[in-house]
């Protein structure tokens, strides 16, 4: 596992915190990560403008999205997506954002179900966006 894999996590799993807590994401802590991260891939050399754009087009795509929702994927999972990008790569991003929505598939079904909870229940995302990274880091993208 690479430094850019590790700083990525750390800065999940502070985000999937504070999620669960404060049921937000903090944006300027969300951007400083992704700078750090940019530095990382700069560091390594693997840095391209490709990397640029498409996290740049991953931020904006979610915003839009989170605009069109009315909120219920926020502001912050937007950035948080840029994050992730700008960690995994374009491709690996893909994969981790269907793992991610996979999972929050799952765990909507079995509150719903299960536990009888109303369509209303919010489920914070950060943490199965750090799922989704994770079986990306360990499947290596497939």
């Amino acid at each position: 596992m690479n430094i850019t894999y590790i700083i990525l996590l750390v800065g999940l799993l502070i985000c999937s915190v504070v999620d669960i807590r404060k049921h937000m994401i903090s944006v300027p802590f969300v951007i400083m990560w992704t700078i750090l991260l940019g530095g990382m891939q700069i560091y390594q050399d693997t840095i391209s403008i490709g990397l640029i754009l498409g996290t740049v087009l991953t931020v904006l795509v979610s915003s839009v999205v989170s605009w069109l929702s009315g909120g219920q994927i926020g502001m912050g999972d937007g950035f948080l997506f840029g994050m992730t990008a700008m960690g995994l790569g374009i491709m690996c991003n893909i994969y981790m954002l269907a793992y991610c929505f996979m999972g929050a598939f799952l765990m909507a079904v079995i509150l719903f179900v299960i536990c009888r909870k109303g369509k209303d229940t919010r489920m914070p995302l950060a943490p199965f966006v750090l799922c989704g990274s994770l079986l990306v880091m360990i499947l290596g993208g497939k």
